[in-house]
């Protein structure tokens, strides 16, 4: 739909830009937290107008409303896989996608790469509502359970993610020992946990002659780095290092994982132009707000107009198994033809 036939009280459009404008929906970056003075010298700004920001947002400095969480190593954001909405789904990074709108709310199952804080203090998927939990290491889908005498894994504490806008990096605290394995609070909180994105380098990439055939046979059976990547990160000893820090994989996907630092680290954190910098990136990530307003009559036609109507599924999933169909087809159909000439000279 051509964007100059609308008008402001028409409809409503997403868009992922970082510019500020007034009458659409942005994505604006997370500003930093007033001084000490600044809060408390604002006499132009009554505070039944400007009400101060709730608790939760000063303790775990995350914004208020919908947010993308976005990894400063490979620019991905966190991605609830396959929009899913179901308990157990795991939390992923992916190639950032356009939000969208259906009859003007955000909450709806294919927006799976927004995210927000709820009352509890809990980090939830906007797709689902769906609070995060930590599982061997991976985030998950998870959803309230009872209270009991003793956490088990089907039912414990919610895990809570701070963000530290200094180093930019997102810590997880537990009330109860994630691993079941008997460990005092103590031990679990003698180190520091922090979300961190698992790089793909290009040289774990199968050869560009790999067959249609068994492109296609990954989605159904697990490549041998999908399972040393799961042994890996099911083992609670695992320590991830910085064995590996390229990530010039044109994958769309990465693992996101929450790895042990032991105390003592924001001492050590390098200065932006340090060498040991770079290391740091698939552990720092940027958080921006989703805005909604009217949408004005001047936005690129690109822009994806709020239909009213459900999107359609996940189609990075579709379109890559699409692909990798359309080759094997291609590929059938050359081996048809070969078999066909063989035949005629035969009978020739």
């Amino acid at each position: 739909m051509d964007s100059s036939n609308s008008t402001p009280d028409q409809s409503s459009t997403p868009s992922v830009s970082s510019n500020t404008l007034a009458e659409h929906l942005n994505v604006v970056a997370l500003p930093p937290p007033p001084t000490y003075d600044e809060a408390q010298g604002s006499d132009t700004h009554p505070l039944n107008n400007h009400p101060g920001p709730h608790p939760f947002e000063a303790t775990h400095r995350f914004p208020a409303g919908l947010f993308v969480v976005r990894n400063r190593s490979s620019l991905k954001v966190l991605d609830v896989r396959a929009a899913s909405t179901q308990v157990g789904a795991e939390v992923i990074a992916y190639t950032p996608k356009r939000p969208t709108l259906v009859n003007g709310d955000l909450l709806h199952k294919e927006n799976n790469q927004l995210f927000f804080l709820d009352w509890h203090g809990c980090l939830c998927a906007a797709n689902s509502g769906l609070r995060l939990d930590v599982k061997n290491h991976r985030l998950v889908l998870s959803k309230p359970q009872p209270v009991l005498s003793q956490p088990t894994p089907f039912s414990h504490p919610p895990p809570q993610f701070h963000y530290d806008p200094l180093t930019r990096t997102i810590s997880v605290t537990f009330s109860h020992d994630p691993t079941f394995s008997g460990a005092s609070i103590q031990q679990v909180n003698s180190v520091d946990y922090l979300l961190e994105l698992q790089p793909i380098s290009s040289s774990a990439q199968p050869p560009p002659s790999v067959s249609a055939l068994e492109k296609l046979s990954d989605w159904f059976l697990p490549s041998k780095h999908q399972i040393s990547s799961d042994s890996e990160s099911s083992n609670p000893d695992f320590l991830p290092e910085f064995s590996q820090d390229s990530d010039d994989s044109p994958l769309p996907a990465r693992i996101v994982q929450v790895v042990p630092i032991a105390p003592g680290w924001r001492e050590k954190f390098p200065s932006s132009d340090a060498p040991e910098s770079v290391k740091w990136l698939k552990r720092q990530w940027d958080i921006a707000s989703i805005v909604i307003q009217p949408n004005p009559a001047s936005l690129e036609p690109c822009h994806i107009q709020d239909t009213g109507q459900e999107p359609e599924g996940p189609m990075s999933l579709v379109t890559d198994l699409g692909d990798a169909l359309g080759e094997l087809s291609t590929a059938l159909g050359g081996l048809g033809s070969g078999i066909s000439r063989a035949l005629r000279r035969f009978e020739d």
